[in-house]
């Protein structure tokens, strides 16, 4: 059961890189293992209540996450090529990985989970 999920179209300053920001809030399940389809977008996924997130390329196949570990997250999908601005490598570096993010972002993702760590009220 998702409890609260949000999708918002970003501003002019970024809406011809990123197509969507979205936020999920206590997101629970029975399963302890889901299968996740390619959607064709870039993206970054950030766990607000646990750790750093990851960069999640581009993917042929499907992957599987342990949604029993999920409680509070955001993120960002990128437009196509939307991403290049936002990191120093290439997209395909990133082809079929899902990295973590303080790999390719260092201290400043602790910076940006710390700045979100007062609940969103709706």
């Amino acid at each position: 059961m998702i409890r609260m999920l949000l999708s918002h179209r970003p501003g002019p300053a970024l809406a011809s890189y990123v197509e969507a920001l979205w936020y999920c809030d206590e997101y629970q399940t029975a399963h302890q293992h889901e299968r996740v389809l390619p959607n064709g977008r870039f993206q970054i996924v950030i766990d607000l209540s646990a750790g750093p997130g990851a960069v999640v390329g581009l993917h042929a196949r499907s992957i599987v996450i342990e949604p029993t570990t999920i409680q509070t997250l955001m993120g960002v999908v990128f437009r196509p090529g939307g991403a290049r601005g936002f990191f120093d490598v290439p997209a395909s570096d990133f082809y079929n990985q899902v990295v973590p993010f303080d790999l390719t972002w260092g201290p400043k993702v602790v910076r940006l989970r710390d700045r979100n760590t007062t609940p969103i009220s709706v």
